[in-house]
């Protein structure tokens, strides 16, 4: 057990000089180190010391909510898979719509809408008319992250 012991603290410290040596030859500055430089020259200029958080995203609100084209993607069930809310299921691999017209033309919408996207989304171009894919395509190219900040 003492040479155990003694093997612990060897390697440790044989570990730790290899560690300090790799440092100075490549000129690094550890990040904890960088953290702490940073949070104390915010102290010392009396603001706010910056957060190790990552910016939270920003909520894309549905653009024009009020629309009738929403009627008809409750109709055709696009909500049922992609969210009331229109965000998706991340886990489910189903990308949310709002914002999608940053993604996607409005000619790639009705495309999508009209044939699908093999292996999840299915075809709607025997559930609704060329009218009603037009005004569903014309609502989603308009959710846009843009617009939404106007």
């Amino acid at each position: 057990m003492f040479v155990s012991l003694i093997a612990l603290v060897y390697l440790t410290k044989v570990s730790w000089d290899h560690y300090q040596h790799q440092l100075e030859l490549t000129n690094t500055v550890p990040e904890h180190i960088e953290r702490e430089e940073k949070a104390r020259e915010a102290a010392l200029a009396g603001k706010e010391p910056p957060s190790n958080k990552p910016p939270a995203e920003q909520e894309v609100p549905i653009v024009a909510a009020d629309d009738p084209a929403k009627q008809i993607a409750e109709k055709a069930t696009c909500l049922s898979c992609h969210g009331t809310d229109l965000k998706g299921q991340p886990g489910a691999n189903i990308p949310a719509l709002r914002g999608v017209g940053d993604r996607l033309s409005k000619d790639e919408l009705v495309n999508v809408i009209t044939e699908g996207i093999p292996p999840g989304m299915p075809s709607f171009k025997d559930k609704l008319s060329a009218d009603e894919i037009d005004q569903l395509a014309t609502w989603l190219s308009k959710q846009k992250a843009e617009a939404a900040a106007e």
